[in-house]
């Protein structure tokens, strides 16, 4: 059997279309009879701009997952402007719900 190793930051339970590419490719590798492996960010400490959870239902059991740790300069920014969580527009975001308070 053929192995191949995806390396990617986006895996579920992060949200958007990224994702479901890899998780997509994930499934017809594995009916392609190749193995895979995939090494991705832990998410406790990833930025993940959304969430979906519903995407760790498309994920096929046989798939090796492996978490590993990050830095996120992305996150040490949302502390610094007074943010608990990155924000879900990027930085822009960040400036505009401030000054409209």
């Amino acid at each position: 059997m053929q192995k191949v190793l995806i390396i990617t930051y986006y895996w579920p339970p992060s949200g958007g279309a990224g994702v479901q590419r890899w998780v997509k490719l994930t499934k017809f590798l594995k009916e392609a009879g190749i193995q895979a492996f995939v090494l991705t960010v832990d998410e406790k400490v990833a930025s993940y701009m959304q969430l979906d959870e519903s995407l760790h239902d498309d994920v096929a059991p046989e798939i090796s997952v492996t978490k590993t740790g990050s830095f996120e300069p992305i996150n040490y920014y949302a502390k610094l402007v007074g943010k608990e969580k990155v924000p879900t527009a990027g930085f822009s975001n960040v400036d505009n719900e401030q000054s409209s308070q």
